[in-house]
């Protein structure tokens, strides 16, 4: 039996937990990172222990018929006990069959094509409750890339990771929608206007310069000629 790892607060609902799920997106590959965080209480330390030697299925190749696992590290502190569940797909498609996703969305699409890269989700986040009982504190996702975003609906965002918030006030429409331009642009599509202007002021600088000294230049031969 599959165990999924969006499970885990609902099973030991008592204790407090939060969810940090940290997509990495780029052209040729999707790392997904999941940290599952606790109270550092004696209770949660075992319960930590214990979730430690479970292994946590990342995705299953229906290709292959090959499972796929998280790696699991631990990262905890005096004030919190943090599992950190790690997976590196090659093809941004096998994000598809993601598990995580899978568990917190009833549908999802991710579609690559050769100039764009496209994730969509339904609308309500369906793992922060579970038959009515809360699973979760809170979760926050992270989707960070280095691409060139063409279309999203994040919270907000901050340099290249956008964000949103889930909570038991907005968890039944909390979509997730984003579109990656995979196509490189030529070079001289990459000036910004910003740049071009800089370049236009630095020619006119320069071609002022040098008409000044063409003008003193030209006087003084003019000068020295009458005195011929």
């Amino acid at each position: 039996m599959k165990k999924k790892i969006l499970l885990f607060c609902s099973i030991f609902l008592l204790t407090g937990c939060t969810l940090e799920y940290n997509l990495t997106i780029k052209k040729d590959s999707v790392t997904e990172s999941i940290d599952v965080i606790y109270e550092n209480t004696d209770e949660n330390k075992g319960i930590v222990e214990n979730l430690k030697g479970i292994r946590q299925s990342a995705f299953f190749n229906m290709n292959t018929g090959v499972t796929h696992y998280y790696d699991i590290t631990e990262d905890s502190n005096e004030e919190q006990l943090k599992l950190n569940y790690n997976y590196t797909y090659v093809d941004p498609v096998q994000l598809q069959n993601s598990n995580a996703i899978g568990q917190c969305y009833y549908n999802k699409s991710v579609v690559k094509t050769e100039e764009t890269l496209s994730i969509t989700t339904s609308d309500e986040v369906t793992c922060l409750y579970k038959d009515g009982e809360k699973e979760a504190d809170s979760i926050v996702i992270h989707i960070t890339t280095d691409l060139e975003v063409l279309e999203e609906n994040a919270d907000y965002h901050q340099g290249h990771t956008y964000t949103w918030e889930v909570n038991e006030e907005n968890y039944k429409h909390r979509p997730i929608k984003m579109v990656f331009n995979l196509k490189e642009k030529k070079a001289n599509q990459q000036m910004t206007k910003k740049q071009m202007k800089d370049t236009l002021i630095g020619l006119g600088i320069v071609g002022g310069i040098v008409l000044v000294v063409a003008i003193f230049l030209y006087r003084k031969h003019q000068k020295n000629n009458k005195f011929k």
